[in-house]
């Protein structure tokens, strides 16, 4: 079994440990919010905060899962900076390879442009040599965060050493989901690929809805329906290839035409069917250009 720390203790965090916990791993939680670390002690759990953090323990890997909050449109990246500046000075004390292992949501190219070099600054060592580093996406919602990290689908793991990845994936065998090994940008990028696909789909079908009401419609049996016969919904693969833009004799025609509809007949604007409208004839324009130019030389 391993040590294992979890530096940031909010829904993520507490799920990851308690999991590992439950499966035999010796689990410390570290966090700065001192009424966290009292809660977990009352649970039952091995919490503290970076002063009182044990000189001596020894840890195989710790898990990095701190807020990465959003604030006029940016990603601030601050906590995890200040998270990384505290991990490095905690692994300067080691000379046993601990693996860190990124939970926090960051945009691609964060851990090895950031969060490595902060690491390898602040504990005077060296990323693949003296450590490893790898980026592990959850994807956990709030509400069932225990159960989700309970009952994974997949687990996808980023980085750029072998070693480190296996490490990873010996933690994560139990699980008996499919195992993703990817590069560390890739992780990161699957993680907004997974929550921006999941925020579009909610999106669209509130935007049905609003037409289905000015219709008095029932939208919920509609859609109902929709999940059994549109192949977006049953072919968990649809959409996923490199084809270009949607074309033939239904897609393009009826996107166009119910655009209209509900503008003409209904005064109501669609704005997500209009950038799907606009985003495949920009791609349609792109293709028939290559292809113009291909055929020119």
């Amino acid at each position: 079994m391993a040590s294992i720390v979890i530096i940031g203790s909010g829904f993520v965090g507490q799920a990851n440990g308690k999991v590992l916990e439950k499966q035999g791993h010796r689990v410390l939680f570290v966090d700065v919010d001192n009424a966290k670390i009292t809660k977990l002690r009352d649970e039952g759990y091995h919490a503290t905060n970076y002063e009182e953090f044990p000189p001596d323990l020894h840890v195989d890997v710790f898990f990095l899962s701190v807020p990465t909050p959003t604030d006029g449109g940016q990603v601030k990246l601050d906590f995890i900076r200040q998270a990384a500046q505290n991990l490095g000075g905690l692994l300067s004390r080691y000379d046993t390879h601990p693996i860190v292992v990124i939970k926090s949501t960051i945009p691609p190219g964060t851990t090895n442009h950031l969060v490595i070099p902060i690491l390898e600054k602040y504990s005077g060592k060296k990323e693949g040599r003296d450590f490893g580093v790898a980026f592990e996406p959850e994807y956990l919602r709030e509400a069932t965060s225990v159960q989700d990290a309970e009952r994974p689908r997949v687990i996808t793991i980023g980085s750029r050493h072998v070693h480190t990845a296996s490490v990873v994936a010996w933690l994560r065998a139990p699980f008996h989901c499919p195992i993703k090994q990817v590069k560390t940008e890739e992780a990161e990028m699957q993680k907004y690929v997974h929550n921006l696909f999941n925020a579009a789909k909610i999106t669209f079908f509130n935007e049905m809805r609003d037409v289905c009401k000015k219709l008095d419609l029932n939208d919920q049996q509609i859609f109902e329906i929709t999940a059994d016969s549109a192949e977006a919904s049953w072919n968990t693969r649809y959409g996923i290839r490199d084809m270009g833009a949607f074309d033939g004799s239904c897609l393009p025609k009826d996107t166009s035409a119910f655009l209209g509809f509900a503008k003409e007949k209904l005064g109501t604007e669609m704005p997500l069917l209009s950038t799907v409208i606009e985003v495949n004839n920009r791609i349609l324009k792109s293709e028939s250009e290559q292809k113009k130019v291909s055929q020119n030389s």
